[in-house]
């Protein structure tokens, strides 16, 4: 009797490319934002925090 051949399969992590790229293309404009811009990204930035937090508790 032959045993059958196992392949072995390594799981590779999967993505969701839509996800992906629009999260990295976000994450890029801002800090390109910070970057260029450094007081209004502070200030909007610290704006959005605040707001973050005053809504979310």
């Amino acid at each position: 009797m032959s045993q059958p051949k196992i392949t072995e399969q390594t799981q590779r992590s999967k993505i969701n490319p839509p996800v992906f790229y629009s999260s990295a293309i976000l994450i890029f404009i801002i800090v390109a934002f910070a970057a260029i811009f450094p007081e209004q990204a502070d200030k909007q930035l610290s704006a959005l925090q605040s707001g973050i937090f005053a809504n979310a508790s």
